[in-house]
């Protein structure tokens, strides 16, 4: 059988327990997922950084692609995301700015100034001439429908959502607490390397998450993702 794959086309800005879902999944079958370079598109060379683009891009950034349901996760469950691999297939956008550490960061943290564009090949990002460092791509967000309402995908809570955490990559596992029947996963937000948080950003890419999900029982104490 032909692997199912959810396309960028389908990207949300929330997580939302009122979003149709875009397919089912059964449990333990390999999907692919089209997650959405985290500023769109919009800087694809330093010379289109402007701040009306940097707005625009602000304004669809996080996107991620779903809900996906996954055949027998049922409220009160949970479920078991498996990620296979993240392949990167855009370069790496970062933007920056005059940060200082003599101002909070807070008045400073969304005062970008210019945006860079770095190759990645044959897992590396190439930076200069002079620095290369390996890729390591990972998951930004992933998360199931909240329990109530929605949620703007770049917070995060019980139901998961941006993580960033750089151990969500090819060969975790990931548990979520289920909130609706079909759990309703979201991807997107990859990275094509990251520290261990991201005091700055790192290169956003856009890539194919392949991934596999399974309904399993909650543990009483679990309240969080795992």
């Amino acid at each position: 059988l032909r692997m199912q794959r959810f396309l960028e086309r389908d990207a949300k800005y929330a997580y939302n327990p009122e979003h149709a879902t875009i397919g089912t999944v059964e449990p333990g079958e390999v999907f692919e997922v089209e997650s959405v370079e985290g500023y769109s598109g919009y800087f694809r060379s330093p010379a289109d950084f402007t701040p009306e683009t940097y707005a625009q891009a602000e304004a669809h950034k996080w996107a991620v692609v779903g809900p996906i349901a996954v055949a027998g996760a049922e409220r009160g469950g949970a479920v078991a995301v498996k990620i296979h691999d993240v392949e990167i297939v855009t370069p790496g956008v970062v933007t920056y700015g005059g940060y200082s550490p003599a101002v909070d960061p807070l008045a400073w943290w969304d005062d970008e100034t210019g945006a860079d564009v770095y190759p990645v090949e044959g897992g590396y990002v190439r930076f200069d001439e002079h620095t290369s460092l390996p890729t390591r791509p990972l998951i930004g967000c992933l998360a199931v429908m909240p329990a109530d309402g929605a949620v703007h995908a770049k917070l995060q809570g019980r139901y998961g959502g941006n993580l960033d955490c750089r151990e969500l990559r090819a060969g975790a596992t990931m548990i979520l607490p289920v909130e609706h029947e079909g759990a309703g996963l979201y991807f997107g937000d990859c990275k094509a390397l990251m520290g261990d948080s991201e005091i700055v950003g790192p290169p956003e890419v856009g890539a194919v998450v392949t991934a596999s999900a399974t309904p399993v029982p909650r543990p009483r104490s679990m309240e969080w993702p795992r």
